[in-house]
């Protein structure tokens, strides 16, 4: 009995390491890389939320609480990973986001609709699909390789169909 004792407590001491040692070899690029994505979805999010109240076109609401669903997903998978690995996420938005979040919540009607629809439905998703493409090519980690290559593939949707709702609202 004692020795079963001291074989789970040598075990129990050991597993931090083992997860110590996998959020070591997480590479630099792959770290940069979720935290890059965790403060793109979240800007996403907060400012899918804002439009959701603020725009004044039900297309734009309803391509807003898709983005919200869509990227709770996403951003579901990213906080798992993140953890397994000890990579710390942003939890504010950072730089020029921060700005235009703080832009559209001064906007209102067309021009609240004009800046969503260019900035966060279209730029955003151009620079994350940039972001995932990049990171399913080159992460050197298979789970955030598989990751980025499957979340690409709804990014890409996202971005098309951002692409669609600018020329639709605003011929």
């Amino acid at each position: 009995m004692k020795y079963l004792a001291t074989l789970l407590l040598s075990l129990a001491l050991a597993a931090p390491t083992v997860v110590n040692a996998q959020a070591a070899s997480v590479s630099e690029r792959d770290a940069r890389f979720l935290q890059a994505a965790a403060n793109s979805g979240l800007f996403e999010m907060q400012a899918s939320q804002l439009a959701i109240q603020a725009a004044s076109q039900e297309r734009i609401k309803e391509f807003a609480r898709m983005m919200l669903v869509e990227h709770e997903k996403i951003d579901g998978d990213l906080k798992s990973l993140a953890m397994m690995r000890n990579i710390e996420l942003p939890i504010d938005l950072e730089g020029d986001r921060q700005d235009t979040l703080d832009a559209l919540q001064q906007d209102t009607g067309a021009g609240f609709d004009k800046r969503y629809v260019e900035q966060v439905a279209v730029e955003a998703h151009k620079q994350a699909v940039t972001l995932f493409t990049e990171a399913s090519e080159k992460s050197e980690d298979d789970e955030i390789k598989a990751f980025a290559g499957k979340a690409l593939k709804t990014l890409q949707q996202h971005l098309q169909h951002a692409q669609n709702l600018a020329e639709a609202a605003f011929r």
